[in-house]
């Protein structure tokens, strides 16, 4: 059975940066890192309320990096409204604005400055990691060169986990990271754009 979901409040939305709040009193995990990049629908960390465990979302619309943490090591002991985390919205060209996500094979686009753009799409469902392990640097970010055959992510499925790796169309073996679909730890189904990749055509 899916697990419940709620919305992160937001506070504080100024030019460069955006407070993520508790939706309500509870007891909360926090699964992010510093300098990490959030998207609407990446999944934050848990809440704990009434024997429950609720998975806390960014809201539809927020984009940003992990500026600073409000948090004790652990559990939070959170009321509605303690800040839980800032993001700063600059440089978002560099992390890129909520894109939507399209179903079907893999494909190439022509973007609005006509580059080719590549959708690197998910083959099943599962849970999908930036990084190998939590104190793993993520294997790309946005802004970062990809080689083809490079590892990009993680999916797990029952325990098993498979590397993601980038597998341009015919005629390239490189480009630059543009976006990152799901957060780190988010569910994907098959069919998910997982990432948008700047392609560049072979030397």
């Amino acid at each position: 059975m899916k697990r419940a979901t709620m919305n992160a409040l937001v506070v504080d939305r100024g030019s460069t940066a955006v407070t993520l709040c508790s939706p309500t009193t509870g007891r909360v995990r926090l699964d992010r890192g510093q300098g990490e990049i959030l998207t609407g629908g990446s999944r934050l960390g848990v809440l704990f309320r009434d024997e429950r465990a609720i998975d806390l979302i960014v809201p539809a619309g927020v984009v940003g990096r992990i500026e600073s943490i409000h948090r004790h090591q652990g559990v939070i002991d959170a009321d509605h409204g303690y800040a839980l985390l800032s993001l700063s919205t600059q440089a978002l060209d560099e992390i890129g604005g909520l894109a939507e996500k399209a179903g079907g094979s893999s494909k190439s686009a022509v973007g609005a400055e006509d580059t080719p753009t590549f959708e690197l799409l998910s083959s099943t469902h599962g849970t999908f990691y930036h990084r190998a392990s939590p104190e793993s640097d993520p294997y790309v970010i946005p802004g970062q060169a990809v080689a083809a055959g490079q590892t990009v992510g993680l999916i797990e499925v029952m325990k098993c986990f498979s590397p993601v790796h980038f597998e341009p169309p015919p005629g390239n073996t490189r480009g630059i990271v543009r976006r990152i679909l799901p957060g780190d730890g988010d569910e994907v189904q098959s069919g998910d754009v997982l990432l948008i990749v700047d392609l560049r055509e072979e030397a």
